[in-house]
């Protein structure tokens, strides 16, 4: 048991390190899907046109499924 403070010091770290990676990749992945449509809005007068159609937002959402 001695080296036990050591072992969840080093663990905890990663684990640290692992939520926030995902963290900032979630805002990432959110950000970037989210800005063009954003500004899409503001060309087309908000007029509920899309900008992508389903069949190309279909492979990136599988994209960032598998990753």
């Amino acid at each position: 048991f001695r080296f036990l403070q050591n072992l969840m010091l080093v663990h905890g770290h990663y684990c640290y390190y692992r939520i926030a990676y995902s963290i900032q990749y979630f805002f990432y992945k959110n950000t970037a899907m989210t800005l063009p449509l954003f500004l899409y809005g503001f060309q087309s007068l908000f007029s509920a046109q899309t900008l992508f159609d389903s069949w190309y937002e279909y492979p990136y959402r599988e994209a960032q499924r598998c990753a």
